[in-house]
Parts: C-alpha cells; structure tokens; sequence
C-alpha cells in the first residue's frame, strides 16, 4: 500500500537521499518515508538514507554536523549502527516517521527508536533523555527487548505497533486519549491498549488522533475530535477506541493526516472526516465533517471519485492512487506541494487535482508506482526507479542544496 502511515513520503524521500548525496550507491528505491521535516530512504541493497531535520537526532545520525556546522542534513546521508560509526545499519522492513522522532522495524521483529523523548514517544521507559540520537532497541517495562512487532506508525509525540498476535501497544503523549489508555498524559514505555481489543491489522496515527483497521473490516478511533476527525458525529474526545459504526466492514484501508481521517473501501470509493481548512478532504468546500463523508472531487461539483487503488495523509494534504495508475492530491498547497506555484490567495485546493510530472509536457502522473507525503512535501517515484518532488526543502528534505527553500514544480532528485 501507499503509505496510509508513512510510506507515500518515504518512496519519494528514498530517491532524494540517493540522489544529492555523493557517494551514495546506484541503487534502485524500495520504500521512501517522510516525517514532518525528515525522510528517509530504504533502497534495495538494503541500506537506508536519510536527510532533512534533525533538531532531536530523528535520522539516527549520531552527533552529525551538516557542511554548514548545522545539525540537518540537507542532502542523503546513509545511516550506520551507532550513528556515523560501525557497519551499515540494515535489516529494516519498515520506518514510521513521526513530527520529531523515527521508529524502524527490523527483519527480525524488533523495533528501534530515535530522536524527541520528551513526551516518552520512544517508548524507552523514560523521559531524562529527551534527545535520542542514535537508533536504540526498545524494551519492555520488564528490560526485554521488544519483538514480533508486524507493523508501526509515528504520530506527533506518539508512537505505535502491532504484534503478530494482533494486539496493539503504544507509548507517548496521551493528553486527548490519542494512546486509547486511560490515566496518565505522559505513558514512556509501550503499554498494551487493551481498548482496541485483539485483531488489529492496521494502526494510522495523526496530530493527536489515531485509527486503526480490524481483521474483521472494522475501523476504530480515539483521541482528539475537535474537527470531528474520529469521524462519529461530533466533536468530542475520545479516551479509548471506539467503533466507527458507519465505516462498516469492507475497508481495505486507512489514513490520517494532522487533523483529518480517510478510509478506502474495498470497491475503490474514498470516505473521510475530519479538518477540512485546506480542502484535504476533496468535497469542492473548505467545511469539516464530523461524520465520514464519501470524498474525493476530482472537479467544482462533480462526482466522488471512483476505481482508487491505494490512499495516503499527511499533514494537511490527502493523496489517492487510481487504478489506472495515476495520482491524483488535494488540500494544502502553501509550499507548492502539489506541483503547482502557489500563486496568491492559491494556498489549498478542494478538489482533486491530478498531481503532473516534471518533464515540459507536464502529463499527469500515470506510470508511476508510488507515492509519498510529507506535512510539506510530496514525492513520486516512477516505474524506472526516478524519484520527484516537490514543495518544502527548509530542512532539506528534498535533497536540492543547500539555496533551495522549496520545488514548486515535481522534478527528478534521483538519480
């Protein structure tokens, strides 16, 4: 799938790192995963990239200085054991990237953990630390290393995972209940949410508002519901999951943006809730839904879009795959994120628009195989491996230099 979570932006953060980055080795792009103001890339030889904002030593660089003396990196630099030293960090089957902090999922089960513990996000059973700047196994409350986990997901200052007897375990910040526990604001050490039940498949975690996908086809949600992002009709907070009733039970899946939630349906049909500010749920208007809604316009009083492969949100923006291999975004575009210079009062669009490559005929992104969304940025990754972008590059997440503030139209980072 497309990054409900996080796997839209890493595909095209893959190529960016690979791409600006000396030395980096002519390897084609398996995933790409963005953050906030990170990426990362993991290619097919198995080794992993990353570049971009590194305030909390979220790229698991060690005590990295960039060519300026600052802490970013704003081209892709390969990641090793212990930082900048040892061997190659590899083995990894999946990353989450949150606001400020990565989770990486290894081969093996375990999960590992760098950047922001200032709310506990790391799951490391302490907050003494808040900058964590290499990756570090997570451990149990009881000091055993955690394993077995089959999938993750990264929200603000929140972290997630599932194991592979479908139970779902969190740590992090719980102030708006976004953890399903009950009790304390601040939970450092994953603890089991026993509020969502057995036979989680899927976890997407927003600002402060996560979903999750059952076995059976159910979704469910929890957390901050002040745009009505839970989707239940109001707009109250939620402090344990809850059932989306009229989600039904054919859904294939799910994700979340900051303050927004879309689901895909197992016949192609997009629905959503939530924020609507930036038009990122697709309805020709900038009001929000408390109740999920059948999204997706791809024109000012058209109809919802049908025969949709794949979803992904982040940030203000959400982001579909058709069947017939195009791309298609909506929401914010204050950094020109969805290939188009934003012109004056041009900072959103609330209507789909078919995301362009960057060659001079401009055709839309057909061919393509995946796509990726940072909060500010967007890449795309065609079938020969080529990776665009387009949008913030304040950090350098876009891998274009060290003069480049953003891309305001796609164009090839890498190779």
């Amino acid at each position: 799938m497309m990054k409900r979570y996080i796997l839209f932006t890493l595909a095209l953060l893959t190529a960016i790192l690979l791409g600006s980055c000396k030395g980096a080795p002519v390897s084609r792009i398996k995933e790409v995963y963005a953050g906030t103001g990170h990426v990362f890339l993991l290619l097919n030889d198995g080794t992993l990239w990353a570049a971009g904002y590194n305030l909390y030593g979220q790229l698991g660089l060690g005590n990295y200085t960039g060519k300026d003396g600052g802490i970013n990196s704003r081209a892709f630099v390969q990641v090793m054991e212990g930082g900048t030293d040892g061997a190659a960090l590899k083995g990894i089957r999946g990353i989450a990237a949150g606001e400020s902090h990565t989770l990486l999922l290894k081969d093996d089960g375990s999960l590992w953990a760098a950047g922001d513990n200032s709310f506990g996000a790391l799951g490391l059973g302490q907050t003494d630390n808040p900058h964590v700047r290499v990756f570090t196994a997570v451990k149990t409350q009881a000091g055993e290393a955690v394993n077995g986990v089959t999938a993750i997901a990264a929200g603000a200052d929140a972290s997630f995972f599932i194991k592979n007897d479908g139970s779902l375990w969190a740590a992090g910040y719980n102030h708006y209940g976004n953890l399903g526990l009950q009790g304390d604001e601040i939970i450092p050490a994953f603890t089991r949410v026993t509020s969502a039940g057995n036979g989680v498949k899927a976890v997407a975690a927003g600002n402060r508002h996560t979903v999750i996908l059952k076995n059976d086809g159910s979704v469910w949600t929890t957390g901050n519901n002040y745009f009505g992002q839970l989707g239940l009709g109001d707009s109250a907070d939620r402090f344990a999951f809850t059932a989306l009733s009229s989600a039904g039970t054919d859904n294939k899946a799910l994700s979340a943006g900051n303050n927004h939630t879309v689901i895909l349906k197992n016949n192609g049909s997009l629905w959503a809730a939530g924020g609507n500010y930036s038009g990122q749920l697709g309805l020709g208007d900038f009001a929000q839904r408390t109740g999920l809604t059948q999204a997706g316009l791809d024109k000012a009083g058209g109809s919802p879009m049908t025969g949709i492969r794949d979803i992904d949100a982040n940030g203000d923006n959400t982001l579909v795959m058709k069947d017939d291999g195009s791309f298609w975004a909506a929401g914010d575009n204050f950094f020109s994120q969805l290939g188009e210079k934003n012109e004056e009062f041009e900072y959103a669009r609330n209507v789909f628009i078919p995301l362009k490559t960057g060659d001079a005929a401009k055709k839309p992104a057909d061919g393509m195989r995946f796509i990726a969304a940072g909060s500010r940025s967007l890449y795309i990754i065609s079938q020969d491996g080529n990776l665009q972008a387009a949008g913030s590059n304040r950090y350098g997440q876009l891998n274009l230099g060290e003069d480049v503030d953003d891309a305001a139209a796609f164009q090839v980072i890498y190779p």
